[in-house]
């Protein structure tokens, strides 16, 4: 059976760092983007997922590939969405059997197509608090076409709340702050990994955690 993480929340919201978590943890995510200024332990997003599957799709349908001035459609679909997300895995070096993760931000507001092609996924939210995210698209070198983020960030909420209603984890970036990592854990071993909390901790710094750093996206 296949064992997948598709993890994402608002763009700014730690979704890097619990993805890291995740792959300290022994998921395999392939071949990810690496670190910067602003994600100093690396996006853990799959490059070729991202550059060759879901940007073109939402170039074609005229959509922001950034979603930040404007938001994919609920609707939109991906055709072949499974085949090539796990032939893309598998070409990478993934041994089929082992859990699997994907981080995007932006997958949460198509996600019935990720769920259609992936019913036995985990999903798992990634959120902050309003102000913060606020705070960090402000801050952040490649966050600058939105012309109001919080509105941008209000588009989010609805779409949680829809993936909760499916059963989504939810891990606040409060409750890491107080060491508190039973959310990372519950979706860690709704796939399988062993939890290890130092493993899932070494990805992270302490000063990653505080309110006014500018957590990884």
């Amino acid at each position: 059976m296949l064992r997948l993480l598709l993890i994402t929340g608002a763009a700014r919201s730690g979704t890097s760092l619990v993805a890291g978590m995740f792959d300290a943890l022994g998921a395999y995510g392939g071949l990810t983007v690496g670190p910067s200024l602003e994600n100093p332990a690396g996006f853990f997003e799959n490059r070729a997922i991202r550059e060759e599957i879901e940007k073109p799709e939402l170039i074609r349908r005229g959509v922001d590939p950034l979603c930040q001035r404007d938001l994919p459609p609920i609707g939109m679909e991906i055709p072949g969405l499974r085949n090539d997300v796990l032939r893309t895995f598998r070409r990478q070096g993934w041994d089929g059997g082992s859990p699997i993760y994907y981080k995007s931000a932006k997958i949460c507001h198509y996600w019935p197509t990720w769920t259609h092609a992936f019913p036995e996924a985990t999903w798992v939210i990634v959120r902050r608090t309003r102000s913060e995210v606020i705070a960090s698209c402000e801050r952040c070198s490649f966050m600058h076409l939105a012309s109001d983020w919080g509105a941008w960030y209000d588009e989010h909420l609805p779409r949680f709340g829809e993936l909760r209603s499916i059963g989504a984890i939810e891990i606040q970036l409060g409750n890491l702050r107080r060491g508190d990592l039973s959310e990372v854990r519950a979706a860690a071993e709704s796939v399988g990994l062993h939890w290890c909390a130092a493993r899932a901790q070494s990805i992270y710094k302490a000063e990653f955690l505080h309110e006014n750093y500018p957590i990884p996206s």
